[in-house]
């Protein structure tokens, strides 16, 4: 049951993700018209360092219930 609820939450945060990122409107970003100008051109390091820290995480959770 547990293993379904997981599941179920799962789909309900990838559908209320894609909802909000679809409804955002492009619009102008403000840029000079050049194209490397993107929104999240300057925080490339913070997602970096978010998605590392998520691996060492979910490896580290799977290497304790290994061992257990």
């Amino acid at each position: 049951m547990n293993k379904i609820k997981n599941i179920v939450l799962t789909f309900i945060a990838l559908v209320v993700v894609q909802f909000v990122a679809l409804a955002q409107d492009p619009g102008d970003f403000g840029g000079d018209g050049n194209a490397t100008d993107t929104p999240i051109d300057s925080f490339v390091w913070v997602l970096l360092v978010v998605g590392l820290v998520y691996v060492f995480y979910k490896y580290s959770s799977l290497k304790s219930k290994e061992v257990s």
